[in-house]
């Protein structure tokens, strides 16, 4: 996720005709630069939501799980089963959000704009490569929730090695989520610096909710464990998991402009 998020930024600064306004996917041939990008994040986002086969929930293709009648240590209550969204369709929403941040060249085509009303068209600019930031995300989000309790859970190194794989599947956003922060320092890309905020919240409830409501083994096979016990230790990693949770959706709600998101993933 990280190498694909700097060849992105290494295609930017190698983009001579960022700033002629000209562009070979926008719809218009005569758009100012400005205006291909939001043209071009529109159309990304509304590709993402048609490869999607069913009612997104808060964002996500996905349908509600039934509980299942196997031992678990929790209630699988209010489970979301990530549905797959169609390949093609996501490759050209994502082709339109790199061609917009290829045109966005880290804002450099902002100082271009000229005519009425700069200072809003370089802020609605901003606002749309912020958002073209926030859902080449998405990919690697829906992937994440997606992920289960292993089958393995008591080969000690196939567990740790799971635990592994999924603490660095919650950083594989960031080099998205960070490109926000850092390059997008302005009010109108606040929204999505909110949101990024939900969705790592969401990721991190999500790994605790999945060893919170973990399977009970049928058989310990011997070992000092008991279902109880093992439940117990599952909670105990599922602590600072849900904590981490707690405060990136607190940091949702705390910046200056929010985004829906922040609201409709804690009513989830």
């Amino acid at each position: 996720m990280r190498s694909r998020a700097l060849a992105l930024a290494a295609a930017s600064l190698s983009a001579c005709g960022a700033s002629t306004g000209e562009s070979p996917t926008s719809s218009s041939a005569r758009a100012t630069v400005d205006q291909q990008i939001v043209e071009l994040v529109e159309d990304g986002v509304s590709s993402w939501q048609d490869a999607c086969g069913v009612d997104e929930i808060a964002g996500v293709c996905a349908a509600a799980d039934p509980p299942g009648r196997a031992a678990r240590c929790g209630s699988r209550a209010g489970q979301l089963r990530v549905v797959a969204r169609d390949p093609a369709t996501v490759a050209r929403a994502e082709r339109s959000f790199d061609e917009a941040l290829r045109l966005w060249n880290h804002g450099e085509p902002i100082n271009d704009i000229t005519g009425a009303d700069v200072e809003s068209r370089a802020a609605t600019a901003a606002a749309a490569a912020a958002r073209a930031y926030f859902f080449l995300a998405e990919p690697a989000i829906e992937d994440y929730l997606a992920r289960g309790f292993p089958d393995s859970a008591l080969n000690v190194d196939a567990f740790q090695r799971w635990i592994r794989e999924m603490n660095e599947g919650l950083r594989q956003p960031a080099a998205y989520y960070d490109a926000i922060g850092y390059e997008l320092q302005v009010a109108s890309a606040e929204p999505w610096l909110a949101a990024s905020a939900a969705r790592a919240a969401q990721l991190h409830e999500h790994f605790a909710y999945i060893l919170t409501t973990a399977p009970v083994p049928a058989s310990f096979d011997g070992t000092s464990y008991t279902p109880e016990s093992y439940c117990r230790a599952l909670e105990d990693l599922a602590d600072p998991l849900l904590a981490e949770a707690r405060a990136l959706f607190a940091r949702c709600q705390a910046r200056p402009v929010g985004h829906e998101l922040c609201r409709s993933l804690v009513d989830l």
